[in-house]
């Protein structure tokens, strides 16, 4: 496996993130990550871990914006909760912000 088709796997993946599809996008990180082991790029590696708990954590702050807009109040909390902390984690202190917010 050539090192520019996986960086090409990566870039759609970076391309399915930006229109919020989340599910396709972790698949897509994962298939990545292994190709990078293979390829033993431990930076890509790696990156496309942070990029699918990124993944994780902006699909739980679009899960808490839609419970909240059908009025599960507490769902949406709890999403926005768990949304906040991942982010924290990541140290994404923007996305923290808007978490809070809802």
């Amino acid at each position: 496996m050539r090192k520019i088709q996986v960086d090409n796997a990566f870039e759609e993946a970076l391309e399915a993130l930006e229109q919020k599809e989340y599910e396709k996008v972790r698949l897509q990180f994962e298939n990545a990550e292994n190709l990078y082991k293979i390829l033993e790029d431990t930076e890509k590696e790696s990156q496309c871990r942070e990029m699918i708990a990124i993944a994780e954590s902006e699909m739980l702050l679009e899960q808490g914006k839609m419970q909240y807009g059908a009025k599960k109040y507490l769902l949406a909390r709890k999403s926005f909760i768990q949304a906040k902390n991942e982010f924290k984690e990541l140290g994404n202190a923007k996305k923290c912000l808007n978490a809070k917010n809802g």
